[in-house]
């Protein structure tokens, strides 16, 4: 009995061996060639709407159609219970898929902490750029070359 099971572990081993070598000698085929991806075509008026952030909702995007095939964007980013950032901005579409704009204005809306008190908006700066870009008809990009606010961000379509 000994020396059957010794004879069958040493042919199981010795077909491991041929099966382990003829794997690693196999001729690699090419792989075959994906297909091309199909890339959706979207225009910037799939971006008119609103788009809230992806990560705590306390910043929406509002894009409308506005004067001359432009697109007013208002920004709106709750920072505490009584500060909100905003950002007001016209953009051009500089692609199927791009609004760029270079007139942003952002202020900090401080809302009134006791009766009487009145609601104070600071201007931070004008003059601002940056870019939307539309991933996919639910996914928005914003790139803010000033502060890079919206980094590592998506704005998720809430049409």
């Amino acid at each position: 009995m000994k020396n059957t099971l010794k004879t069958v572990l040493c042919l199981m081993m010795a077909l491991l061996l041929v099966f382990g070598m003829a794997a690693c000698t196999k001729s690699e085929e090419p792989a075959e060639q994906p297909a091309e991806e199909q890339t959706e075509s979207f225009s910037a008026d799939d971006m008119v709407g609103t788009w809230a952030d992806n990560v705590a909702g306390r910043a929406t995007i509002e894009i409308s159609p506005a004067e001359d095939g432009r697109y007013a964007i208002h920004i709106n980013w709750g920072n505490t219970a009584f500060e909100t950032y905003q950002w007001t901005m016209t953009a051009v579409a500089t692609d199927n898929n791009v609004l760029y704009y270079d007139d942003c204005v952002k202020t900090i809306v401080t809302l009134p902490e006791g009766e009487g008190a009145e609601e104070k908006v600071e201007e931070v700066y004008t003059g601002g750029h940056g870019q939307f870009v539309l991933l996919s008809t639910n996914e928005i990009q914003w790139t803010d070359d000033i502060e890079n606010a919206a980094e590592d961000l998506l704005f998720i379509s809430v049409k």
